[in-house]
């Protein structure tokens, strides 16, 4: 039993992503993946598949297959679609995948905070480091736009306001980050899902259908509790925005925690007034990347190499000392979610995973 498992863990770290050998990641499938989903799982594709083709791989009857595809994609291990009554079945990696999807709903039972606790101990160990070890930033952080400087044009991928309202579907789930570390109390519903990923998770009842007001609503909830807005490094399709802490999020945690430098600025960078700054601290508190200090002269200064633009710190001025301006070396995000991942691929040298 255990080889089948190990069989399962082998095929997802042929993904981008990783999935490192470890004992706890096997402890993990086995909670989530029943053996007989597990054995069709390896039948399955980083491209999407219809039933009958899988069927055909895995050697068993469409009716079988259907059944096990289904409740695979009922716990949110695997990803589906629709189009003209036809549905297609992908596999996918641990993070960003089923980590998020069989958590995001946010229930409260004796095996998810068990598998939080695998989790937690999963990165720390063993996937934090192989998910982050590119240089090719997988996700980037979207500015807060109150402070952005007059005159400074923003496009409609770079605002988070923007994003969720020119999306089609829009849906709320549990932020699983701060569910499996729990190291602070920071709001756990403010993880919005978008179009694609939001009509699978709803159809799965995983995630909340919700209004475009009530995303804002807790994009300004995410806000006032000191959260960085973040979602994946491309322009279309923005998939999710993230809510994130540095004390959980393993996003974030790839860089304050474990040093790497796999995400991606926002457009712009603080800047400070310096006759207006007191030199109060509130945005050495509130900066989650070291971005900013008080210098001898008692006046907030801006460490550029570790400013990333989210533009919390001046949300929190007081004195209004802060504004946001555009950064000289910005690098646009990726046209599609195909392009960034076959960068990554390439970078980690693993452009043999199947994706069509």
């Amino acid at each position: 039993m255990q080889d089948l498992y190990e069989k399962l863990r082998k095929k997802l770290d042929r993904h981008p992503m990783g999935t490192p050998a470890h004992p706890t990641i096997l402890n993990i499938l086995k909670e989530l993946f029943t053996p007989d989903e597990v054995r069709l799982a390896l039948s399955m594709s980083f491209k999407s598949l219809e039933i009958e083709e899988i069927a055909k791989r895995a050697g068993v009857p469409t009716l079988e297959a259907s059944s096990l595809l289904e409740s695979m994609a009922d716990k949110g291990l695997i990803y589906c679609t629709k189009n003209k009554g036809r549905i297609r079945y992908t596999l996918i990696p641990p993070m960003p995948g089923f980590f998020e999807f069989s958590l995001v709903k946010g229930e409260e039972t004796a095996q998810t905070r068990r598998l939080g606790a695998l989790w937690e101990d999963y990165f720390k160990s063993a996937l934090g480091h192989s998910m982050h070890n590119t240089r090719i930033p997988m996700s980037r952080v979207i500015s807060v736009n109150k402070k952005i400087s007059y005159g400074v044009a923003i496009l409609p991928y770079e605002e988070s306001l923007e994003i969720v309202k020119k999306a089609n579907k829009v849906a709320l789930g549990q932020c699983q980050c701060r569910f499996s570390a729990r190291n602070c109390d920071a709001p756990l519903d403010v993880c919005i899902l978008l179009e694609g990923w939001a009509e699978f998770l709803v159809d799965r009842k995983l995630a909340q259908s919700i209004s475009v007001e009530e995303a804002i609503d807790a994009l300004q909830r995410a806000e006032a509790a000191g959260l960085v807005h973040m979602t994946t490094n491309t322009k279309t399709p923005v998939p999710y925005i993230c809510n994130c802490c540095s004390c959980c999020c393993y996003m974030l945690r790839g860089v304050v925690e474990l040093g790497y430098r796999d995400l991606a600025s926002s457009r712009f960078i603080a800047f400070v007034d310096e006759e207006t700054c007191t030199g109060c601290n509130a945005c050495v508190e509130i900066c989650k990347f070291k971005g900013v200090e008080v210098n001898e002269e008692g006046v907030a200064k801006v460490i550029k190499d570790y400013c990333m633009g989210c533009g919390l710190c001046s949300s929190a001025c007081p004195e209004d000392a802060i504004s946001m301006v555009q950064r000289s070396d910005y690098h646009e995000p990726y046209n599609s979610g195909r392009d960034l991942l076959l960068d990554i691929a390439k970078d980690k040298n693993k452009l043999n995973f199947e994706l069509s």
